[in-house]
């Protein structure tokens, strides 16, 4: 899922896209700092888990990129 498409979800891609047509800073700097904190705990939540759950944790990432090319696949 791309970050475009996360923030059309929730209803606040347009406000990004104008802070960023009007160079509003303040703003950008908040998104830019969840934007961070969460990449920093994910990732440290997926090295736990293939640290000590490694191989259900690659079967669960191998079964999403596995229907994820089966739904692109079935959609064309």
């Amino acid at each position: 899922m791309s970050g475009s498409l996360l923030l059309l979800m929730i209803g606040e891609y347009y406000n990004i896209v104008a802070f960023v047509t009007n160079f509003t800073i303040k703003p950008l700097i908040f998104v830019g700092l969840g934007m961070g904190s969460g990449i920093v705990i994910f990732s440290k939540i997926i090295d736990y888990l293939l640290k000590n759950y490694r191989e259900v944790t690659l079967f669960f990432i191998t079964g999403i990129v596995m229907i994820s090319v089966l739904q692109i696949w079935i959609n064309i």
